[in-house]
């Protein structure tokens, strides 16, 4: 037989196996599709189906295990897919849904290209959109999704946001600013119905400035509130910035705004209300999928067992990435959640499921794009139990970065870039909920903002453990860049609160709470070696507080130890608040150790830096009567009835203040004259407390007819010890006649309070705030692996007192941070000490040129003069800072006429020098007797040749006779 007959006759033998599907191992299919494929084809590798209709149609006869459905790489296959419990394999063989070929992964689309655009004028175009329905949200141009037309514009007003002055229910709202302008009947009014909700209503109609409004688009449950704002959205009136758009549901049209022709660019909406539906299935894969376009959902699961989801991308939902629902042992992995207008990734019931090492991003943050109610705009909402979410990034959300629910643990994810659109949230979010584990993540950048609520806050916070939540564990996290608290306690019981680092969270670091909206009482808690540090004149590392009940509270908080804490920017890291009237105290840690017998080997930092930078020298001193060395006449007081207001001789003249009778609060004031709007002031004044903790506030005050307050106030506490005190305060608006007051508290207890002023200015300044930078840095390492930190010029210390000199490099272990403090800037001084101080003729004596506060110092250029008749030079001595083995030297030696001219630099690789010590020496012989003025002109430089700023403390030098 020729080789060209064998060849024929394997051909004819192999044709029935390519004209069938292929068979894997036990018998199992592999069905193929690809976008050139025919359904009216067997599905094989060279014979493939195409469309998702062809693949559904195979599951009513049931599906056998091991089967893969395999579409090919580089493919789009529009429609959606759903599969049900006759779709279901084994452990040991799956069904399988993924792709072959080369290529990019193909995508499952539920989008709906839009074309046929029509030019209106003025950059508006419109088309008709037959597959819109009346919840049509998300439009992409070149895959990027656009806002609905809105008013005013994000970068208009307060952050887009306007308020109204009355509401009637849920029915109407009315701003008497509209009434003058555009009729915005036929939009969609956006309302923050409350701090963490945006409810969409229909405008029904417009009389004046009011709003009448249809019934809300999704369930919601408040009432509109003076205070919270507004937009108006999806009228043609509001289109005027690139890519927004209008959609009339009852033509089915799409406006739109764009400076080129639309019908150059892709531009889709979505037509599938769910693209990809799992249901009551068992032991199902899905993986290197593009899930896209669900008008609803992306991609749904639902009563399921074993089903595993890898390396897919979910993308572009008018509302749901991902949404799991009573399923078991499920495993989401590999994969990237991205650009949903409502939820990232939602889950309810699952236990035992793993998710892992994926990205869910850009969710929810299009304000008003996606539902309203409670709960939406998140990244993650968890809810199970023996469950996992681990080495996740969560970013750029709207609302809250992650939600959990049930017994789950969340460890070692990177949130960060959350609360973009809503607040009064949490980067990681806990609510009723009992044996969660929060452990070593890092939440970052949950800044917030107080735009449209009622709130002088921005209501964003790290980790917040909320009402009726307990027995949670809170450990070895990094939480950073707070616009609120780091980490909140809210009507809890037994958290515990473990090595966790907070740095720079706006109002608490680590806050206690209780109040009436939750049944626990936040007691029986664990709060122990953590390490926080806040910035802020009106922020501290711990607070305390309760709205329901008194003082005895504080002591059932649990258990407070061996914590580090830092407020480089005021003296009082603790602060509490309770029940009557709300009473607020500051406190030293030594305060709140004694008083309350909480933070046993806690330790505070120290570390004191004023919070503003003067720029330049204040103006004259606006106090008539300062120093009140002879009387107190200029200074006034109130309430008369309550009020002691005396001159006293104490420091020479001084004003003594106090209660003497049962007002709360005392006042005393004297004239500023006139301030402009943001105009600032020095404030400077001494003082002295009768009895310790006395609370004594300052502030700038309207001098008549309302005495409203002008500035925020400066808090302090006061003890028995005399105290220079320096405060600066701001005036919140322009007023020709302002005072300065001080406003004096009675004790929690009702104790009156006496305290003594004296040397009281108040000198207008320009300043600006001490940036957090000049200040502290936080480290992080949210990978699993060590890395480097390589630290600047300057000196650090931890929290727990651990020094870090310049240039040094830090190791990070992985999944920690690490924060650091900067050391106050010690003044560089070169003192010129002779050694002996004194000498007698023919004695040897030396110039040592001793140094403090040098930070990386590498070079020192000397030139030094004394009196030739009463001391002569004789050899240069080496040093700590320069000598033979670490420096290189050009030394002039010692002239006839007493000068000396040295330099010495570092050798490479040699450390800069830092700290204290000597420099170098310059040997002398004792002439005869006499006094000699000793100078030296100093240059210092540092490792790149920059001077260094050095101040040369000169001496005198005497021989005595013998």
């Amino acid at each position: 037989m020729s080789y060209s007959r064998k060849w024929i006759l394997l051909l004819a033998l192999c044709l029935p196996l390519l004209t069938a599907p292929l068979r894997a191992q036990g018998s199992a299919v592999i069905y193929y599709i690809a976008p050139n494929g025919d359904d009216s084809a067997p599905g094989t590798l060279t014979q493939p189906w195409k469309s998702l209709s062809r693949v559904e149609s195979v599951f009513p006869d049931g599906v056998a295990p091991g089967t893969q459905f395999l579409f090919q790489r580089g493919g789009v296959y529009s429609g959606s897919l759903s599969a049900d419990y006759q779709v279901s394999g084994t452990a040991e063989s799956p069904i399988i849904f993924g792709a072959y070929g080369e290529g990019a992964d193909p995508i499952i689309s539920g989008l709906v290209s839009l074309s046929g655009w029509t030019h209106l004028g003025a950059n508006r175009w419109q088309t008709t959109c037959p597959n819109c329905n009346e919840r049509t949200d998300l439009l992409l141009v070149d895959g990027e999704a656009q806002a609905l037309a809105r008013y005013p514009n994000l970068d208009e007003g307060d952050e887009g946001y306007l308020y109204f002055d009355s509401a009637t229910g849920h029915t109407s709202i009315t701003d008497d600013a509209l009434a003058s302008g555009m009729n915005w009947t036929g939009g969609e009014l956006v309302i923050r119905s409350i701090a963490w909700v945006l409810d969409r209503y229909p405008i029904s109609g417009q009389q004046g400035g009011t709003l009448s409004l249809g019934t809300a688009r999704d369930d919601t449950s408040y009432d509109f509130e003076v205070g919270y704002g507004y937009f108006i959205q999806n009228h043609p009136d509001a289109l005027d910035q690139e890519g927004e758009w209008v959609y009339d549901a009852a033509n089915q049209t799409i406006t739109l705004y764009l400076t080129s022709d639309p019908n150059q660019h892709r531009i889709e909406t979505t037509r599938t209300e769910t693209v990809v539906s799992l249901s009551n299935l068992f032991h199902v894969e899905l993986r290197d999928l593009v899930i896209q376009g669900g008008r609803e959902v992306s991609l749904d699961v639902l009563n399921c067992e074993g089903v595993r989801l890898e390396k897919l991308q979910v993308i572009h939902s008018a509302a749901e990435g991902v949404r799991l629902v009573n399923c078991t042992d499920l495993e989401l992995v590999h994969s990237h959640l991205a650009n949903h207008l409502t939820h990232g990734l939602r889950i309810w019931e699952c236990n035992d499921c793993r998710i892992h090492h994926n990205t869910i991003e850009q969710i929810g943050m299009l304000a008003g794009m996606g539902k309203g109610g409670d709960g939406q705009y998140n990244g993650v909402g968890f809810d199970g139990d023996q469950s996992l979410f681990e080495y996740n990034t969560v970013q750029y959300i709207g609302y809250n970065g992650v939600g959990l629910s049930g017994a789950v643990t969340a460890r070692y994810n990177l949130v960060q870039h959350y609360a973009q659109v809503k607040v009064d949230s949490g980067g990681i979010y806990t609510w009723h909920v009992r044996d969660s584990q929060i452990i070593g993540n890092h939440v970052l950048y949950g800044l917030g903002s107080d735009a449209a609520i009622p709130w002088n806050s921005p209501a964003v916070n790290g980790i917040y453990i909320d009402d009726n939540s307990e027995n949670i564990n809170v450990q070895d996290n990094v939480i950073g860049y707070i616009g609120a608290s780091g980490i909140v306690l809210h009507n809890t019981r037994n958290i515990r609160v473990v090595n966790n680092t907070v740095f720079a969270a706006g109002e608490w670091g680590i806050i206690l709470t209780d109040d009436h909206l939750g049944t626990l009482e936040s007691t029986d808690s664990l709060i122990e070696n953590n390490r926080v540090f806040s910035f802020g004149l009106d922020s501290s590392p711990l607070r305390a507080q309760t709205s329901l009940l008194g003082e005895a509270w504080l002591d059932q908080l649990g258990t407070l130890r061996d914590n580090g804490y830092c407020n480089p920017l005021r003296a009082n890291p603790i602060s509490v608040a309770f029940q009557p009237n709300w009473f607020s105290r500051e406190l030293s840690l030594e305060d709140w150790q004694i008083s309350y017998g909480y933070d046993q080997g806690s330790r505070d930092c120290g570390i004191r830096y004023e919070p503003y930078v003067e720029l330049g020298e204040p103006g004259s001193n606006r106090i008539s009567n300062s120093e009140m060395d002879t009387h107190a006449d200029d200074w006034y007081g109130w309430p008369d009835t309550s009020l002691e207001l005396e001159w006293d001789s104490k420091w020479g003249g001084s004003l003594r203040f106090g209660h003497i009778g049962a007002d709360r609060n005392v006042l005393t004031y004297a004239s500023i004259g006139a301030a402009e709007a943001g105009q600032t002031f020095r404030v400077s004044f001494r003082a002295q407390a009768e009895v310790d903790d006395t609370h004594l506030e300052v502030y700038l005050q309207q001098a008549g007819p309302d005495y409203q307050g002008r500035s925020e106030p400066a808090r302090l506490s006061l003890d028995t010890a005399e105290r220079v005190f320096t405060v600066w305060v701001t005036a919140n608006q322009a007023d020709p006649d302002l005072r300065l007051t001080f406003d004096l508290q009675r004790s929690e207890s009702g104790q009156p309070r006496r305290l003594w002023l004296d040397d009281i200015e108040v000198s207008p300044v320009t300043v600006e705030s001490r940036p957090l930078e000049s200040v502290a840095r936080l480290e992080t390492n949210p990978t699993d692996t060590s890395i480097e930190a390589r630290l600047d010029e300057h000196v650090y210390l931890d929290l727990d007192g651990k020094r870090y000199e310049p240039g040094s490099t830090v190791s990070i272990p992985p999944y920690s941070g690490l924060i650091l403090v900067r050391e106050p800037a010690v003044p560089t001084v070169l003192r010129l000490e002779m050694s002996p101080t004194s000498a007698r003729p023919g004695d040897a004596v030396a110039l040592n040129l001793n140094i403090s506060g040098a930070a990386n110092l590498y070079g020192l250029e000397a030139h030094c003069t004394v009196d030739p008749g009463v001391l002569s030079g004789t050899a240069r001595v080496d040093g700590t800072g320069f000598n033979a083995g670490n420096s290189f030297f050009v030394d002039s030696g010692p002239q006839a006429d007493g000068r000396w001219s040295v330099a010495a630099s570092r050798l490479n690789p040699a450390p800069a020098f830092n700290g204290e010590g000597t420099l170098l020496s310059l040997g002398y012989r004792a002439v005869k007797s006499g006094t000699t003025n000793i100078h030296c002109d100093v240059l210092a430089v540092d490792s790149n040749g920059q001077a260094l700023p050095v101040t040369v403390a000169d001496t005198i030098f005497t021989v005595v006779s013998g």
